[in-house]
């Protein structure tokens, strides 16, 4: 389960994202090789939100006013400046 509180850094949100990704090529993992050590639940939410997805929840008061999903636009700048981050580590 996400945080849903402060608004998150560029950093954090990386972070979160690079979670996301990883959880997905585990999954991915466990229908080719059917291992139980790959085993995670994926749910729609986790796609969602894989896909920056603004209302991924689904239970904004908005999301049945405006049928189609809202994304996240791309920050270039913000990926660039958290890379160098990701280097060191």
């Amino acid at each position: 389960m996400f945080y849903q509180g402060d608004r998150l850094t560029s950093y954090e949100s990386d972070i979160e994202r690079m979670y996301i990704g990883d959880k997905l090529k585990k999954h991915e993992m466990y229908h080719t090789r059917k291992s139980m050590r790959f085993k995670v639940r994926w749910t729609v939410s986790d796609l969602n939100k894989h896909q920056d997805q603004v209302n991924y929840r689904m239970n904004d008061p908005e999301y049945f006013g405006t049928p189609k999903p809202l994304f996240a636009p791309l920050d270039l700048d913000k990926a660039i400046e958290n890379m160098h981050v990701h280097m060191d580590i």
